[in-house]
Protein backbone atom coordinates (compact mmCIF):
# COMPACT_ATOMS: atom_id res chain seq x y z
CA UNK A 1 0.00 0.00 0.00
CA UNK A 2 1.42 3.16 -0.97
CA UNK A 3 1.23 5.91 1.60
CA UNK A 4 1.00 10.00 1.20
CA UNK A 5 4.30 11.86 1.26
CA UNK A 6 3.65 13.12 4.99
CA UNK A 7 2.53 9.87 6.16
CA UNK A 8 5.67 8.30 4.73
CA UNK A 9 7.60 10.83 6.13
CA UNK A 10 6.00 10.33 9.62
CA UNK A 11 6.48 7.29 10.00
CA UNK A 12 10.27 7.25 9.42
CA UNK A 13 10.46 9.60 12.19
CA UNK A 14 8.27 8.45 15.00
CA UNK A 15 7.79 4.56 13.98
CA UNK A 16 4.43 2.48 12.73
CA UNK A 17 3.01 1.88 16.32
CA UNK A 18 3.66 5.66 17.72
CA UNK A 19 1.60 6.70 14.78
CA UNK A 20 -0.91 3.66 15.49
CA UNK A 21 -1.20 4.64 18.87
CA UNK A 22 -1.58 8.17 18.77
CA UNK A 23 -4.16 7.84 16.55
CA UNK A 24 -6.13 5.71 19.08
CA UNK A 25 -5.23 8.15 21.70
CA UNK A 26 -6.65 10.77 19.55
CA UNK A 27 -9.96 8.65 18.35
CA UNK A 28 -10.63 6.90 21.07
CA UNK A 29 -9.91 8.36 23.99
CA UNK A 30 -10.23 12.24 22.68
CA UNK A 31 -6.97 13.10 23.34
CA UNK A 32 -5.35 16.32 21.88
CA UNK A 33 -2.27 16.65 20.18
CA UNK A 34 -0.84 18.41 22.94
CA UNK A 35 -1.43 15.52 25.42
CA UNK A 36 -0.33 12.56 22.95
CA UNK A 37 2.85 14.90 21.98
CA UNK A 38 3.51 14.88 25.81
CA UNK A 39 3.20 10.83 26.64
CA UNK A 40 5.34 10.12 23.50
CA UNK A 41 8.03 13.38 24.08
CA UNK A 42 6.77 14.90 20.58
CA UNK A 43 6.03 18.66 20.20
CA UNK A 44 2.47 19.26 19.14
CA UNK A 45 3.42 19.80 15.43
CA UNK A 46 5.16 16.74 15.96
CA UNK A 47 1.92 14.49 17.96
CA UNK A 48 -0.30 16.04 14.62
CA UNK A 49 1.81 14.79 12.24
CA UNK A 50 2.04 11.36 13.87
CA UNK A 51 -1.90 11.47 14.23
CA UNK A 52 -2.60 11.74 10.65
CA UNK A 53 -0.17 9.43 9.79
CA UNK A 54 -2.21 6.47 12.02
CA UNK A 55 -5.40 8.10 10.91
CA UNK A 56 -4.10 6.93 7.33
CA UNK A 57 -2.68 3.79 8.33
CA UNK A 58 -6.30 2.76 9.74
CA UNK A 59 -8.40 3.66 6.97
CA UNK A 60 -5.97 1.78 4.64
CA UNK A 61 -6.11 -1.29 7.01
CA UNK A 62 -9.60 -1.53 6.94
CA UNK A 63 -10.13 -1.01 3.21
CA UNK A 64 -7.55 -3.69 2.84
CA UNK A 65 -9.90 -6.11 5.03
CA UNK A 66 -12.92 -5.00 2.47
CA UNK A 67 -11.23 -6.17 -0.54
Amino acid sequence: MAYTLKTEKAIAKYGKEICEKAFKLHEGDGEGARTIGFEFKLTTRQADAAINAGRELHYANISDYQK
